[in-house]
């Protein structure tokens, strides 16, 4: 089947942007927005409305295409980790929270005013509300980094199903991803899953990689952040805008991707499809991959510049692991301090049923009720001591991260010393300076490809001219222009660092699996601990409860003349009644929470680890290095899939001329593939 290069659709790297950036700069209803060169119009938005439950969005129109679309906001940056806590929240409820509802409810609005929505989108919270849409309205769904759906939702229409008009993109060092995949959630993420590489695995910018974009203080993106050490090699920019890493179709403009890429519908060669590889070859593909060549010179400048000299990285190391493990605890120590703060309420309902008890009244039903209330009494007694235990526990804890900080992390660093990276530094400089030769060749054969393209198209026109001429006045054929020959890669093979990087990283595993089994061992026990006193404390609510609600049963019959204290029985029964309902929602709530992190405490310290292996290497050199291969490796990966899909456009064609094409394309993969190995055999990852 021949594909329709010409159809506009507003396309995922838009989506992503308005989701990841735009949404969260609450643009003004009638503002005309500026997305990658694409013009859009804000038609409608919602912000700060009680009525829907602290749901924000915006609608826009694309200019280009007309297409409408819906973009869901995640929680605000300066809310904290309230993501994160939504989402461990939608692990542990099973019903659509009302945020949900009103999602689909402002949809209804939005399609009622507008006609059809093409998209709905979001980031985080926004991107679970925009899958939540669209699983059950049928309509294209584009996320970044998205929350999870709530189960029962899940169940009906994530699990087992493909969702092909679902697309996910996940940051490679987004926590919130990190986190739901390691607690077992991803499949209640529907549809699609596209990895790409943007970000750092640095700390600091821990919330930006979960969003996509960096801003300064004033609003306005940034989009590159700043790397190295001022007045070194390593000293420099990279890119840090999540839409650039999505891959798109020379031609089709649609979303490439591994699954993707080399197996899609055939376009129609044609003098317009060549002119856009011409293109695209020129501006994009030879443009990034130049790009990429500046980053990997930077590595290689800072390898040679630097040496071996590491800086001291405690410091970084010891407050990351406490942001860490802050972060994971925090519902914890939330959960924790609201029953903390509700034992007044226990004491004031046990002393108000000791203070009734105190009254001398002759009444049958009163002495039933006297009965029962004491047994109340009693029974908050026992709550005393394991409400204490919840307060003591949650500062055991704290103070466990905090000695954690202090004596376990540095554990890590065991090996990781000066003279252990002289051991291979010769090598990392020598295997770099074969990667720098590398990446110049390859630039080379993408050079001469692109000028083959070029003049394989105009040969192609010249000779269609000569041939109607001759046909329409009989003079011969003139003779076609010239086609320069295939650049060969050749690429040089590189010996080194077969095993150098793999023993620093079997150093860092081994120290890392003594820490994680200490940390693991003091934290779980202290888990485990307040699981005990919570799980009493539930008994005990629910007994509690249990007899107020016999007290109700015979208060009923209450009746003292000359006095309000029947009535005042009854109240104080309503009252305390609902107060130990809501101890007991929070209690079981904390159970849920402990639960949750006693399971997969070992998967969240997992899923951070990059960011512990980062920290390493904070405050040195090398984490520039770090850094500026990962987006070369970005760069080169998008590359490939680029010359895949292009090697299959080619291929098969009944011109002899085009296949040779898709001959050299194939070649400049494969040589691709060499190159991205080899950069990724000189990088910690």
């Amino acid at each position: 089947m021949v594909v329709n290069t010409q159809i506009k659709i507003t396309n995922d790297q838009d989506l992503v942007y308005l989701s990841g950036f735009t949404v969260y700069q609450h643009p003004e209803v009638r503002k005309e927005l500026k997305v990658n060169g694409n013009r859009y119009y804000v038609v409608n938005r919602t912000y700060d409305d009680p009525a829907r439950h602290g749901l924000d969005a915006i609608t826009v129109k694309d200019l280009q295409t007309g297409d409408v679309s819906i973009i869901y906001e995640g929680t605000q940056s300066e809310q904290g980790n309230l993501d994160l806590k939504t989402d461990i929240d939608l692990a542990l409820n099973d019903s659509v929270t009302e945020q949900f509802k009103q999602a689909e409810v402002y949809y209804k609005e939005m399609e009622a005013i507008y006609g059809d929505i093409d998209h709905v989108a979001g980031n985080s919270l926004g991107g679970g509300l925009a899958n939540y849409v669209a699983v059950r309205q049928d309509v294209h769904s584009v996320t970044l980094d998205p929350a999870m759906l709530p189960e029962d939702v899940a169940d009906k229409y994530a699990v087992g199903k493909t969702n092909s008009h679902i697309t996910n993109y996940y940051g490679n060092y987004d926590p919130l991803t990190l986190a739901q995949q390691a607690g077992g959630y991803d499949d209640r993420v529907p549809g699609e899953k596209v990895t790409i590489d943007f970000g750092v695995s640095w700390l600091r910018y821990l919330a930006n990689n979960h969003t996509g974009y960096v801003s300064d203080k004033n609003g306005r993106m940034n989009q590159t952040i700043t790397v190295g050490i001022e007045g070194t090699p390593s000293y420099g920019q990279i890119h840090f805008m999540a839409d650039r890493q999505i891959v798109s179709d020379i031609w089709s403009g649609k979303t490439l991707t591994g699954s993707t890429a080399g197996s899609g519908p055939k376009i129609k060669l044609d003098k317009s499809s060549m002119s856009k590889l011409v293109h695209a070859l020129d501006q994009v593909i030879l443009a990034d991959f130049q790009q990429s060549a500046r980053y990997l010179d930077h590595s290689v400048q800072t390898i040679d510049y630097e040496g071996a000299r590491l800086d001291d990285r405690q410091t970084e190391m010891k407050n990351g692991f406490e942001r860490i493990m802050r972060q994971t605890a925090a519902p914890i120590f939330e959960e924790a301090d609201r029953i903390t703060r509700m034992h007044a309420i226990v004491v004031t309902t046990r002393d108000e049923a000791r203070w009734i008890q105190g009254s001398w009244v002759t009444d049958m039903a009163f002495a039933g009720v006297w009965s029962l209330l004491g047994r109340l009494a009693d029974q908050l007694y026992g709550v005393d001591h394991p409400l204490t235990q919840v307060a003591l526990y949650r500062n055991d804890l704290v103070r466990t991260i905090i000695e954690a900080k202090y004596h376990k992390t540095p554990e890590l660093l065991r090996g990781g010393t000066d003279e252990f990276l002289d051991g291979v530094v010769e090598e990392l400089k020598a295997h770099y300076h074969i990667v720098s030769k590398n990446v110049k060749r390859v630039e080379q054969q993408i050079t001469g490809f692109r000028n083959q393209v070029e003049q394989t198209l105009q040969a192609m026109d010249q000779a269609d001219q000569s041939i109607a001429q001759a046909l329409s006045q009989g003079s011969p054929l003139k003779a076609s222009a010239h086609v320069e020959k295939t650049v060969s890669g050749n690429l040089e093979s590189s010996h080194y660092l077969k095993q150098g990087m793999a023993i620093r990283r079997e150093i860092l595993e081994q120290n890392y699996q003594a820490f994680a089994q200490s940390v693991n061992a003091r934290v779980g026990s202290l888990l485990a601990g307040l699981g005990f006193a919570v799980q009493f404390i539930c008994g005990a609510i629910r007994a509690a409860i249990h007899e107020i609600r016999r007290c109700e049963g015979i208060a009923a019959f209450v009746h003292i003349p000359f006095t309000d204290l029947d009535h005042r029985i009854r109240r104080f029964l309503d009252n305390s009644g609902d107060d130990m309902q809501r101890l007991l929602h929070r209690t079981e709530n904390l159970q849920e929470v402990l639960h949750y992190t006693q399971k997969n405490l070992p998967e969240i310290l997992h899923a951070f680890k990059p960011y512990i292996e980062a920290a390493l290497f904070g405050g040195t050199q090398y984490q520039a290095v770090i850094a500026y291969n990962h987006v070369a490796l970005g760069i080169l990966q998008n590359i490939r899939l680029q010359f895949k899909e292009v090697a299959w456009q080619l291929n098969q064609n009944e011109s002899q001329a085009i296949t040779t094409l898709s001959l050299n394309a194939q070649s400049i993969e494969h040589d691709l593939d060499t190159l991205v190995e080899q950069v990724r055999r000189g990088t910690w990852i």
